[in-house]
């Protein structure tokens, strides 16, 4: 799993921006979950990108930490998108995970 810290501040994910297209170019689909415990801001990255353009198939929000450990056990996604500071589990506590 690939984890991108502070996206916000490297202005659309940065430089890291480029690494999930390596797998799709080898024909990989990908998932993606996106979590946030605010879920407006969750939804909006989501839409901030055309996911697909990327080789993400499947994107999934969670809202809270406690939804996206549900998804990451069901699901294993490639990528995870998440807000450091929730409550209950953290995002930190997640990409342990």
């Amino acid at each position: 799993m690939i984890v991108l810290r502070d996206c916000v501040s490297a202005g659309v994910f940065g430089e890291a921006y480029w690494f999930p297209l390596l797998f799709y170019r080898r024909g990989r689909k990908m998932k993606l979950l996106i979590a946030d415990d605010e879920l407006y801001m969750a939804e909006y990255i989501q839409k901030l990108v055309d996911w697909r353009d990327y080789g993400f198939d499947q994107v999934f929000v969670a809202n809270g930490g406690s939804m996206a450990r549900d998804i990451l056990q069901e699901f294993v996604p490639e990528l995870l998108i998440t807000d450091i500071k929730m409550p209950r589990i953290s995002g930190l506590d997640l990409s342990a995970f």
